[in-house]
């Protein structure tokens, strides 16, 4: 099994240059894997990528203004529990949003491989989660004849796991164009 070094350096090339000075040489790794991109203009992936960040923040501010009621069903486990654990998932999904929105394209291979990964576990797993929270909402409101505030609460979670939803079909529809630049 190789290392987590040796995995790495895989698409690596290894060179001792001289260096300026003419006094030794200096390690250079040149990257020699392959780069991936998206085969879909660049105003359309500038499109994309902003309506990722934008339903991002659209999420975050809905489920932030649900988690800090103070109402009895966030205090229950049925909810608190899922909506924590959404939280979560929900950290490495903006790291992953950030990276694929904001880093230059085409990426390397493993940077490719990070976000992919991220995202085939953190949005399914958010939207399951705060499906949860929803449910436990849900049946808090009908076993207590809560008001309306407690609708509310069971709707903003419901928002945000549709949301979760809408971004896992984008990028899956968007991987689905993906394109492998082999290098030189």
């Amino acid at each position: 099994m190789a290392s987590r070094q040796e995995k790495h350096f895989k698409n690596y090339e290894f060179k001792q240059v001289p260096r300026a000075s003419g006094k030794g040489y200096k390690n250079v790794y040149k990257y020699i894997g392959d780069y991936y991109t998206w085969d879909i203009p660049t105003q359309g992936l500038r499109r994309e990528r902003q309506c990722f960040v934008l339903l991002e923040v659209i999420s975050l501010i809905l489920y932030f203004g649900a988690a800090v009621q103070n109402a009895e069903q966030n205090r229950l486990a049925i909810v608190a529990v899922p909506s924590i654990c959404s939280l979560a998932a929900w950290v490495f999904e903006l790291i992953a949003i950030g990276f694929f929105s904001f880093v230059k394209l085409p990426l390397k291979e493993e940077d490719y491989k990070r976000v992919d990964s991220t995202f085939f576990l953190t949005f399914p797993l958010r939207a399951l989660f705060l499906t949860v929270a929803t449910v436990g909402c849900i049946i808090y409101t009908i076993r207590n004849s809560a008001g309306m505030q407690s609708w509310l609460l069971s709707l903003v979670y419901a928002v945000c796991a549709v949301l979760a939803l809408v971004l896992m079909i984008r990028y899956q529809k968007l991987k689905a164009r993906k394109k492998v630049i082999l290098a030189e």
